[in-house]
């Protein structure tokens, strides 16, 4: 009789299945076994939208740049959601799951590419699922450059991995990066542009915000979304090179915290 011998998978199956294992893990942790809780991840940016909506219409303010109010604010909410979500979670997914490195399937690099995932399925799907609202409530909310969107929003994700693989690393060797990395987000929403636009602000000032290439990818956000907003203080170089830049230098700490990560 023939002897059966176990089928060798080669390392990518192996970590396709390890992160298949994972996503499902981390969606039953985050939403529950609730179909309600998956409300909540429209909830959070749904409910931005329409407090700062409301305060623009007590100051007598209903359009912004040409655009409705509650489709300008989306477009800068989502993106600043995704940006700090990445970085929260990508700096905490090694230590949130060192049990399971006892086996010798689960590699530190898993938990990371599970989690960026994540936010991003979650980040697509509520933002094509109120752009959907918003267009049957009667909004213009088709972009105006379908791909510069895409690639506007692929430079955050990247950015906000390149943030996250880096802090991540940083919290083995400091365990007060994380908090830092919070302290810095609070008042990251004042100054990335959420709330406005540049040609609000005096060019004179323009420069005391150029460092932050979240600003920047706003700016650009809005400039292929809508057709009546060009920005003139928006790069695309910058926040390319950093992203590049960030994903380099955190996969190669990430390299080299690789057996701290599984021994601590």
């Amino acid at each position: 009789m023939e002897k059966l011998t176990p089928e060798r998978r080669s390392p990518w199956q192996v970590l396709n299945d390890v992160v298949a294992a994972l996503f499902v893990r981390e969606l039953k942790t985050r939403f529950g076994s609730s179909k309600l809780g998956y409300f909540w991840m429209l909830a959070e940016p749904a409910a931005m939208v329409l407090v700062f909506s409301a305060m623009y219409t007590l100051l007598g303010r209903r359009v912004l740049v040409g655009v409705d109010v509650p489709l300008f604010l989306l477009t800068g909410i989502l993106p600043y959601l995704l940006f700090t979500k990445l970085i929260s979670s990508l700096t905490s997914a090694v230590k949130s799951n060192k049990a399971l490195f006892v086996y010798s399937q689960v590699t530190p690099i898993a938990p990371i590419i599970t989690r960026f995932l994540i936010e991003v399925a979650v980040y697509s799907l509520t933002y094509v699922s109120l752009l959907l609202i918003m267009a049957w409530a009667g909004f213009q909310a088709l972009p105006a450059d379908p791909l510069g969107f895409i690639v506007v929003n692929c430079l955050v994700m990247s950015l906000g991995a390149g943030f996250g693989l880096v802090l991540c690393s940083a919290q083995e060797r400091w365990q007060d990066a994380e908090k830092l990395a919070s302290i810095i987000m609070r008042p990251l929403f004042l100054l990335s542009g959420v709330l406005y636009v540049m040609s609000m602000i005096p060019q004179q000032y323009w420069y005391l915000l150029k460092w932050n290439p979240l600003l920047h990818l706003n700016e650009l956000a809005r400039s292929v979304f809508f057709q009546s907003y060009s920005s003139q203080f928006a790069s695309w170089e910058y926040p390319l090179l950093l992203a590049l830049f960030l994903n380099m230098l955190g996969l190669m700490l990430f390299r080299v915290n690789r057996d701290k990560f599984i021994a601590s």
